[in-house]
């Protein structure tokens, strides 16, 4: 099974799509998770024909902010476990039952929190093989950090550790 997440930060240019398409055209994945997307259902459901996908999910973005769409094509068995602004958390179905959750960070330093707490809420008792993929908007070091307000803040040292710890 092959699984992209792509970040597109923003799909209303037509050579957003078109890119898009050129990939799914190369890979021939079978799911696909896209953030940041900026769309409602009416663009995602013209999306999904046209990428040759049968079903979606979708947390539909609040104007020019957000959103997340979880494609996929009939072959691949999927149940939804939950959508958020963070993230779809789905149960694929496959030789044996897995999670897959598509993220999308919280952009805002001072709500970074919020995206680590829902992650948390969802691994809660779970065991089934789980899979998080996406952006996570965090930096592993501070070299990484281009633009924008410096931060001393960083993922390894402050998040990596407990988020790993409770697997």
């Amino acid at each position: 099974m092959k699984i992209l997440a792509w970040n597109y930060r923003g799909l209303a240019s037509s050579g957003a799509v078109r890119s898009l398409l050129e990939v799914q055209k190369r890979e021939k994945q079978d799911v696909l998770f896209l953030s940041e997307t900026h769309w409602a259902k009416a663009k995602a459901e013209k999306l999904k024909k046209r990428l040759g996908c049968d079903h979606y999910l979708i947390h539909e973005s609040d104007g020019r902010s957000g959103g997340l769409i979880l494609m996929w094509k009939k072959e691949v068995a999927i149940q939804c476990k939950g959508i958020s602004q963070y993230y779809i958390d789905v149960v694929i179905q496959d030789v044996e039952e897995w999670r897959l959750t598509g993220i999308y960070g919280e952009p805002n330093w001072d709500r970074k929190e919020r995206t680590w707490e829902a992650l948390r809420s969802l691994h809660n008792g779970e065991s089934l093989p789980w899979l998080a993929l996406g952006d996570f908007n965090e930096i592993l070091f501070h070299y990484e950090k281009e633009g924008g307000r410096g931060s001393s803040f960083c993922f390894y040292s402050t998040l990596m550790y407990p988020f790993l710890h409770f697997f």
